[in-house]
């Protein structure tokens, strides 16, 4: 079940998850230049 703690880490790690595509795909993009 989902506390409202729980929704907080999962929100903070939706964020994280976002983040580290957002850099891998600039990263695929400048490395393909």
């Amino acid at each position: 079940m989902l506390t409202k703690s729980n929704m907080k880490w999962v929100l903070i790690l939706v964020l994280m998850l976002g983040l580290l595509r957002h850099y891998i795909l600039k990263n695929a993009l400048n490395k393909r230049r």
